[in-house]
């Protein structure tokens, strides 16, 4: 009889927490829409005013510096979108060792300035790899915060 009531109190507890995760997905899924609707904002305001600069001026390279950190964030809110729905994989044929440099400054951030980050150099040349980029992204994200918290009094994490 013990053993029931443990089992049940058990899928109880999993049925909450996989509630839970859901709801967190619908939530992340919502912020992610309305987050992309402010960047679609600002990535058309910067584009329509890099036109009136010059692109080695001070304010062009300000606005260049203003869409790729637009680019940067669709990418994040991506991530956040492809966390919230079912599992689709959307492979594509991508650069590996730059879609790790750009992932690296994300990562660089979330890291406390104890553990020293390392990302190797990377070629435009390649390699090249036929997959869901949203998936390898997670896949590094998961394992630089698996990193941080295994390295509390620092380290170094070489991507």
């Amino acid at each position: 009889m013990r053993r029931r009531e443990n089992k049940r109190l058990k899928l109880e507890t999993q049925l909450l927490q996989a509630q839970k995760v859901e709801t967190v997905g619908q939530l992340a899924g919502g912020v992610a829409h309305d987050f992309n609707n402010l960047l679609t904002v600002i990535s058309a305001h910067a584009e329509l005013m890099s036109s009136d600069f010059e692109p080695g001026s001070e304010l062009g390279s300000s606005l260049a510096a203003v869409e790729d950190a637009v680019t940067q964030a669709t990418r994040v809110s991506r991530a956040l979108l492809g966390f919230s729905r079912p599992a689709v994989s959307r492979p594509e044929r991508i650069n590996v060792p730059r879609l790790v440099a750009e992932l690296g400054r994300m990562v660089q951030r979330i890291l406390p300035s104890t553990i020293e980050f390392r990302l190797p150099d990377h070629d435009d040349a390649g390699p090249f790899a036929h997959l869901d980029p949203s998936r390898l992204q997670q896949v590094l994200l998961n394992l630089a915060l698996g990193a941080r918290e295994s390295m509390p009094g620092g380290g170094q994490l070489d991507f």
